[in-house]
């Protein structure tokens, strides 16, 4: 073994230098739920804690009522919050079973 200090490239350590994080890519998903009856609809899920209140939508012409969200891509499941009642989406492709004994809508983004 020689007393002469390395002069070549340093090497890479795992462990002293740990790879970046990645951002999660984010998307667009559109919520909508038909109710002209509803005096306020929100979207409750995984994305906000299931707040029943978070993300308030917006009635548009006819009683539909909209709202659009950045969310990271793969699956979530989430309700709808009508006048203070947890609804399941009706239009809704995907759903899962919850620990209620009830179904939360999903969506995949």
């Amino acid at each position: 073994m020689s007393d002469q200090p390395q002069t070549g490239p340093r090497r890479y350590h795992p462990v002293s230098q740990p790879p970046p994080q990645k951002t999660p890519q984010l998307h667009r998903a559109t919520f909508t739920y038909a109710d002209p009856n509803a005096r306020k609809v929100c979207v409750g899920g995984e994305f906000n804690s299931w707040s029943p209140v978070a993300n308030p939508m917006v009635r548009t012409a006819g009683g539909v009522w909209m709202l659009q969200l950045q969310l990271a891509s793969g699956t979530h499941q989430y309700l709808f919050s009508v006048d203070g009642k947890w609804i399941a989406d009706p239009k809704a492709m995907l759903s899962h079973t919850n620990f209620h004994g009830g179904t939360n809508s999903v969506i995949l983004v």
